[in-house]
């Protein structure tokens, strides 16, 4: 029994812009757009979802089939596919077309600009699910629009459980497309913008859509994945890599941005150093003048790539923290931050009375954003305190910043009894 992988086969062309675009782009002159970006590097991969997904399953040792429509110009990917011992036995060739091409630029900033022409995806309904036998699993991935839907129906016709895999092909179906593709697939798997692409589209919650599927599945990234199934939201935790590259493959230099004072400095060559031992990514120290990082940390637009901020609670309760660092439309504007569920979450627990009831609910969203942000939370501040024995009613609070018990203060007393 074989994986039937419905999708697009494509070469995907990467380049590196050794500079930022928005140094190029004129915002006033947006309407009138005509740029060019010298690109000295470049470099051309096989690619395709349906490619992709095959490749890496045959790493694992499966013998997945390809079901796919390619162009004229296929047969320099027909011969890898060949030195891999994948079968091609359901990919058809449409004469007088191009293979799928993907054109992606790369600038310093992580900025991509993408051209994709489909070519011969276009004709991806000329192939049937029925062509092939011996299936146990089926996939449809990003193809060509009416193939998607029409490979959909032949896998629940069948009774060939099967993934349905969106990816960037999403846009092109309506939610109530888009529902009825989710109705009659037993999995699901999305990364989470797609996730929330598919609920906005749809107007329907992740825990609705995940109701009656074998697995919901949303990766995250370096964040991990969630999958649902069962009524249960199962967190899986990513692997440690040996080292972070760009996802295209293309290079981009990392910076850490710092306010450049002498503590923090060291501080930060001791976190490049850290970077470089565990992870073995090089990253390069970027110091700039004070008021300059506190003006480019307030606007997402000029946000550095890598930088530090911190927090001073205000009160000693969670909700001084969570509620009013991280809500939408909060500090987490500075870096493209927001998550409805974790909004709601914060609501219930600011409306909660009980302390004993809301400390809970806190924890959960904690747990929320630890998980979603693309933050490392690093350090809390500790102060230790020598108090005399004489000095009593000290209710010392995470606040403390000059003494124990600045906070409140009203409660402490002395024992004069005690005074040597």
């Amino acid at each position: 029994m074989h994986t039937l992988i419905c999708g697009s086969m494509a070469y995907d062309t990467i380049m590196v812009f050794q500079d930022q675009f928005k140094k190029h782009i004129l915002p006033e002159k947006i309407h009138i757009l005509n740029v060019a970006f010298l690109v000295p590097e470049m470099r051309r991969e096989f690619g395709g979802c349906a490619g992709n997904i095959a490749y890496n399953l045959k790493l694992l040792d499966e013998q997945p089939r390809i079901m796919a429509t390619v162009g004229d110009d296929f047969s320099t990917y027909a011969v890898r596919l060949e030195k891999l011992g994948l079968t091609q036995a359901h990919i058809r060739h449409i004469s007088g077309s191009y293979t799928g091409q993907a054109f992606i630029t790369t600038d310093l900033d992580d900025n991509q600009i993408t051209a994709f022409h489909p070519g011969a995806m276009s004709f991806s309904e000329h192939n049937h699910v029925g062509d092939a036998s011996d299936i146990s699993l089926g996939i449809v991935s990003p193809d060509g629009r009416e193939g998607m839907l029409q490979h959909a129906r032949e896998f629940h016709e069948a009774g060939i459980p099967w993934i349905f895999d969106p990816g960037q092909g999403m846009p092109m179906f309506s939610g109530e497309e888009l529902l009825r593709f989710v109705a009659l697939a037993d999995y699901v798997t999305v990364n989470d913008y797609e996730a929330q692409l598919l609920q906005d589209k749809t107007g329907r919650k992740i825990t609705e859509l995940a109701s009656g599927k074998r697995a919901f599945i949303i990766t995250r990234g370096g964040e991990g994945s969630t999958i649902y199934a069962d009524g249960k939201e199962i967190i899986i935790p990513c692997a440690k890599p040996t080292a972070l590259l760009d996802p295209t493959g293309a290079a981009v230099e990392l910076l850490q941005t710092f306010s450049d004072t002498p503590r923090n400095r060291v501080r930060n060559e001791w976190l490049v150093a850290k970077y470089k031992e565990v992870l073995g990514v090089d990253i390069k120290l970027n110091p700039v003048e004070s008021t300059t990082y506190t003006a480019l940390t307030k606007d997402i637009n000029t946000a550095p790539q890598m930088f530090i901020l911190g927090w001073c609670a205000d009160y000693p309760d969670p909700q001084n923290w969570l509620s009013v660092y991280w809500k939408t439309g909060a500090f987490g504007d500075r870096i493209g931050y927001s998550n409805p569920d974790l909004d709601a979450k914060l609501v219930e627990a600011d409306s909660t009375v009980d302390p004993e009831a809301r400390m809970p609910i806190y924890a959960e969203a904690q747990r929320m954003l630890t998980d979603g942000a693309p933050v490392a939370f690093m350090w809390n501040n500790v102060n230790a305190y020598l108090v005399k024995p004489w000095v009593k009613g000290v209710v010392q609070t995470p606040q403390d910043a000059g003494w124990p018990g600045d906070v409140a203060p009203l409660s402490i007393t002395i024992d004069t009894t005690m005074l040597p």
